[in-house]
């Protein structure tokens, strides 16, 4: 399992975005939800703290409470304890996070929805990329769920 190391513990972050926005970037170290699963959770030490995000919130925000009601009752604590990245990939973007390409590669290149104004969402710098049939790719995403 990837995972990050901050200097207070080891976290999970699970990108819930569409692929076609993680294609441009994503959070280094970051993993897809269709790579969490069961057995990755049971292996991964307790300590290690499950953050979601998405561009904002919602889609994240989803996922989470999909594990919540899916989960067996050995992982539920571990979903129930589990956070939503306030503001997402916007507000990682605004703390000044980095990002990675589809080949690790760091960028300020990121791949989001046309509903966003991204002089409204995203700080001066990052280079916004708008993916075409983003709608569709969300209800991908939510109906996966």
């Amino acid at each position: 399992a990837a995972d990050v190391r901050f200097s207070f513990g080891q976290i999970l972050l699970v990108d819930c975005r569409p692929e076609a926005y993680r294609a441009v970037s994503t959070i280094p170290g970051s993993v897809t939800p269709d790579q969490v699963n069961d057995e990755m959770l049971e292996t991964t030490h307790m300590e290690t703290s499950i953050v979601v995000f998405c561009d904002i919130g919602d889609v994240s925000k989803q996922y989470l409470h999909h594990q919540h009601q899916r989960s067996s009752s050995k992982l539920l604590l571990r979903w129930q304890m589990a956070r939503l990245m306030t503001m997402g990939m916007a507000g990682w973007c605004h703390d000044g996070g980095m990002l990675a390409d589809s080949s690790g590669k760091m960028t300020l290149k990121l791949g989001t929805s046309s509903i966003f104004d991204d002089k409204e969402i995203f700080p001066v710098g990052y280079e916004i990329q708008r993916i075409k049939a983003d709608f569709l790719a969300m209800l991908t995403v939510r109906a996966s769920l």
